[in-house]
């Protein structure tokens, strides 16, 4: 595999400088070798730009990488977050449509080609725009693998879930005592992740000539001993969801049978980064292609060695992520904003 770093520097403010760039998503279709992408970010223009690059084959020599490697501007979708930062867009799995959401409440949704040239010819006057209105800001979208349905997170700690093509709200969870910042949508379970510091899995199922989906009682994950000695006991504990976020250790319930030393032994820890740690403004989670297992970012670890804090990744068991981590990646650069599993399995 070779890899390439392009250079994308058209979001500007004035004078020139670059604004954030918050959101890289790829159409489906690789075309003629052309990968076509788009951006949404800061500044508040409010569009959603369109880009493509050319695929680099791997005896490809480093100067012809680093020329087809350059990114091509196609153009922008301008009218729908006028005066906003676009924090998020989305690809439908059919490449028909596009979902963007940004600050202001505004969830707005592209229906134009499957192909990938009809996104990369960029006629807005061509796609057809309207919105999913939420009462705040939105930083995080997913579409269902059937692309039936969309859900968003929203700072005002709400996951709204859309029937796309009846344009109607079906469920807000509310489970949430912060920000939403990361959603995810695999082939059973929907995935939410917040600055609360806990990471939320429900289970759905499809009823009815509609297909309509049912969500099911959540799990929540927020807690994690520093080794594994204690894992299966701290997987029993019900944690009370208004501690202070800066205690290492939470008192158990009523219902919890283990006393309160042995509770001090197993040396429980929050498994995300607080605010302080984790300034950024997105934890975006993904399912792995078969939605078995679940990564979630903004994870915090102890490392026993240097007895510091250290940063990067979790690997969830779907069906059951109360049950702790399955594996930990480690991030170099702090606590990981965004992470996204590759659609090729690797055998």
């Amino acid at each position: 595999m070779r890899v390439a770093l392009p250079m994308i520097s058209y979001h500007s403010l004035e004078g020139g400088k670059s604004d954030r760039i918050y959101a890289v998503e790829c159409h489906p279709e690789i075309e003629d070798g052309l990968v076509t992408f788009v951006t949404g970010g800061g500044g508040g223009e409010g569009d959603v730009r369109v880009w493509c690059v050319s695929r680099v084959s791997s005896t490809a020599c480093k100067e012809e990488s680093e020329a087809k490697m350059t990114p091509k501007y196609c153009g922008s979708l301008i009218k729908g977050h006028p005066g906003a930062c676009v924090n998020c867009a989305r690809f439908a799995p059919d490449g028909a449509r596009l979902a963007s959401a940004g600050d202001r409440g505004t969830v707005c949704v592209w229906t134009g080609n499957p192909q990938a040239q009809f996104w990369r010819n960029c006629q807005e006057e061509a796609i057809d725009r309207w919105m999913l209105p939420h009462s705040d800001d939105v930083y995080d979208v997913a579409w269902s693998p059937q692309g039936d349905a969309l859900v968003c997170g929203a700072i005002d700690g709400t996951v709204s879930l859309w029937q796309v093509s009846q344009r109607k709200k079906i469920k807000v969870i509310t489970d949430h005592s912060h920000y939403v910042q990361g959603v995810a949508f695999g082939l059973e379970f929907l995935a939410t992740q917040s600055s609360d510091r806990t990471v939320r899995v429900y289970p759905y199922t499809r009823k009815g000539t509609t297909q309509r989906i049912h969500l099911g009682n959540g799990s929540v994950l927020q807690a994690w001993p520093d080794d594994e000695t204690n894992a299966q006991d701290a997987a029993a504990y019900s944690f009370q969801e208004d501690d202070p976020i800066s205690n290492d250790l939470f008192p158990a319930t009523a219902t919890d049978k283990m006393n309160i030393e042995n509770k001090k032994q197993s040396k429980l820890r929050r498994l995300f980064a607080s605010e302080l740690q984790h300034k950024g403004f997105f934890r975006r989670l993904s399912f792995l292609a078969e939605s078995s297992l679940l990564v979630a970012p903004a994870a915090v670890a102890n490392d026993a060695a240097t007895a510091e804090n250290k940063f990067g990744a979790v690997v969830l068991d779907a069906k059951r992520p109360d049950m702790g981590p399955v594996a930990y990646l480690p991030a170099p650069d702090g606590p990981a904003a965004a992470v996204r599993a590759c659609p090729v399995a690797y055998l």
